[in-house]
């Protein structure tokens, strides 16, 4: 515990975090946010390389208006609670692959300036992607969606995958636009989906996603598709 201490004390606004396996009571993780917070920006947390791989988050994750300069890695870590990156900037690469939220995912109004990769990840609870901007490559392959998973007024400016991702809930991309290709192979939509005013500006949804082409198999809507 005192080392811990004094290893929070030696932090600043940008410094390289390495918290991998840690498991995080709400005080430690408040304690290492207040660590990082830069006055200069409104007390907003700015880290630089966050490794968190493989981290358990008991509470509530607080990472909003967090800028992350280095890459973010999250990769299996496991949030109890809320995991809230609102308005967050990416600005490097960010995982959370094999990651799992128990309850809300919230990445409304996120910037991510590099890949983004939540391949095989669950999410149990709400995930929210609305109005966020993918700048880089989206990987959401194999991705688990519970719940409701809304990305409406999305942004996707690189290539962007659905690849063999369940939806169980409704799944929203109204008003979504994709500036690249973006594919859906053996998705299941077993809930709703609304693709209305989804605009698609780049490449074909692979081969019209929906129809399937040799070694590409179609998505499954197992309710109505409104688009």
């Amino acid at each position: 515990m005192a080392e811990r201490t004094v290893h929070l004390a030696g932090l600043a606004a940008g410094a390289d975090i390495d918290f991998r396996g840690t498991t995080f009571s709400d005080r430690l993780f408040h304690s290492l946010l207040d660590a990082l917070r830069d006055y200069s920006a409104m007390g907003h947390p700015r880290l630089g390389t966050a490794r968190f791989e493989s981290a358990v988050f008991e509470g509530t994750a607080w990472f909003e208006e967090a800028t992350f300069t280095g890459p973010a890695l999250f990769t299996s870590a496991t949030f109890r609670h809320e995991a809230w990156f609102q308005a967050a900037a990416f600005e490097d690469t960010a995982s959370f692959e094999n990651a799992f939220f128990e309850t809300h995912a919230g990445f409304q109004e996120v910037v991510f300036e590099s890949a983004a990769h939540f391949t095989s990840a669950t999410v149990d609870g709400k995930a929210q992607f609305v109005k966020t901007n993918f700048e880089g490559t989206a990987e959401l392959t194999s991705v688990t969606f519970n719940d409701t998973a809304c990305f409406e007024e999305a942004a996707f400016r690189n290539s962007a995958c659905f690849d063999e991702t369940t939806f169980r809930g409704t799944a929203s991309f109204a008003e979504a636009v994709f500036e690249s290709d973006i594919r859906f192979g053996a998705a299941a939509f077993q809930g709703p989906a609304w693709f209305d005013g989804t605009t698609l500006k780049g490449a074909p949804v692979t081969a019209a996603a929906f129809e399937g082409h040799p070694g590409y198999e179609a998505p499954t809507f197992q309710h109505a598709a409104h688009f």
